[in-house]
């Protein structure tokens, strides 16, 4: 086979499998996923009709980058083929190796962003879902999210979205891989995370959990985390019948 149908039968595998990640794209996008929840610390949510926006944006800018890239497929194969017109067989081939290799790198680092993505959604969700039920501490709805944030973070270093043997992803504790859904409720139910939560029953200006007090107020200095922990500390002190010195 000469080197000029060489390449057009890799242009033709390349085609065809540009034409096979069109066609899966478009199958991807054929159903509308729902609206994307606000996160923690954010009290605004999208509407319908912003959705619609986003996923048309979403979907222009897509078809955009696919006409740059079969442009940008179109002119190195039209180089290509003038190199190997000029009798430069060789440079062409480590060229279009090198072309190939460069994508298939791409590709790799993509599925990984996304694995990531997915893994890193899927822990949220899960911390996110244990505090169902749980009045956090605070005086508005502002604060109480900052305290959610708070404890968020602290448990999201504790806790790993893996996937197991059969490709399922599981969140569990770093340390000793228990399941999330059972570490989760020991930790929340216990006393390290108590200031983070108001009791039971209680209206906004509740007192935390295990607690004799009222709840703290945000002072100025220090994250919140800092704040409520000083607070905390000043209870426990004063449960016991002492007094800070100084």
């Amino acid at each position: 086979m000469s080197f000029n149908a060489t390449l057009a039968a890799a242009a033709a595998a390349a085609n065809a499998g540009e034409a096979g990640n069109d066609a899966g794209a478009a199958a991807g996008q054929t159903s509308t996923p729902p609206p994307p929840a606000a996160p923690a610390g954010d009290f605004r949510s999208i509407t319908a009709e912003e959705h619609q926006q986003l996923l048309a944006a979403r979907s222009e800018l897509a078809a955009l980058r696919s006409q740059q890239s079969a442009e940008a497929d179109r002119k190195e194969r039209a180089r290509l083929d003038s190199m190997a017109a000029e009798g430069r067989h060789k440079e062409a081939l480590d060229q279009m190796r090198t072309t190939w290799e460069t994508k298939h790198a791409d590709a790799v680092r993509q599925f990984e962003e996304l694995q990531a993505q997915v893994l890193g959604d899927k822990l949220t969700a899960t911390i996110s879902g244990a505090f169902a039920g749980r009045d956090f501490i605070g005086s508005t709805a502002e604060e109480k999210a900052l305290a959610q944030a708070d404890l968020t973070r602290l448990l999201e270093a504790d806790f790993e979205a893996v996937r197991d043997a059969q490709g399922r992803v599981r969140v569990q504790d770093k340390r000793t891989g228990v399941e999330a859904s059972v570490a989760l409720k020991e930790r929340l139910d216990g006393r390290r995370y108590a200031l983070y939560f108001a009791s039971k029953g209680a209206g906004a200006n509740s007192k935390p959990a295990g607690g004799q007090l009222p709840a703290p107020t945000i002072q100025e200095g220090g994250s919140f985390l800092e704040q409520n922990a000083r607070e905390f500390q000043s209870r426990q002190v004063q449960g016991f019948g002492f007094h800070k010195i100084g």
